[in-house]
């Protein structure tokens, strides 16, 4: 579902190349071939109401100017770039301008303690503190940063979030370590 509400939000008029929508919302979506019909992943009623639900709640927050990010941002952009050692480094975030990048989160609470315990348990500081690291190079300024979670059951709950100073430098110093941790080992593979 994660995946099919960044499609839905993030690439709208590509949405149906990926998924098919129960009946009653593809008559508003052109014919196809039987062959796209199996390349497509069929989405049942209460994944697209839920979806759809999630992508208004997105849309209608007013903590933060969301709607207005997703209309003027760049999204899924790839970013690509060399660091001060020669090193290759890639980076997609889901959307952003010059001033803030977005991440888009599903979850199951969006409330502060537990979308941070989620945060920490699967690293997405050492994600944002990369994503903000290729839009710094691309845009030549250092944007801020956004998580936007969303929860898909009623009643679509959205917290925006932004990393506080010490926990964006503790994310870019783990975020060093791991670089550094995975160029020593592609150096050896590499040597060896």
């Amino acid at each position: 579902m994660g995946e099919a509400l960044h499609a839905l939000v993030l690439e709208p008029d590509t949405f149906s190349t990926h998924y098919l929508v129960p009946d009653e919302a593809q008559s508003a979506q052109p014919a196809i071939s039987e062959q796209e019909t199996m390349q497509r992943q069929s989405l049942d009623a209460w994944q697209w109401s839920t979806l759809c639900h999630a992508r208004d709640a997105l849309l209608a927050c007013t903590q933060f100017p969301v709607a207005s990010w997703l209309s003027e941002g760049e999204k899924e952009l790839s970013i690509y770039w060399s660091d001060e050692a020669g090193a290759m480094w890639k980076a997609r975030p889901d959307c952003f301008t010059a001033d803030v990048v977005l991440d888009l989160k599903s979850t199951s609470d969006v409330r502060p303690d537990a979308f941070r315990r989620t945060r920490e348990r699967l690293d997405y500081d050492v994600q944002a503190a990369h994503y903000i690291e290729a839009v710094s190079r691309l845009a030549g300024q250092e944007p801020r940063f956004a998580f936007v979670a969303v929860e898909l059951t009623e009643p679509y709950s959205v917290g925006v979030y932004e990393l506080d100073t010490a926990e964006l430098s503790a994310a870019r110093a783990r975020l060093a370590d791991l670089k550094t941790g995975y160029l020593a080992a592609v150096t050896e593979a590499n040597s060896g």
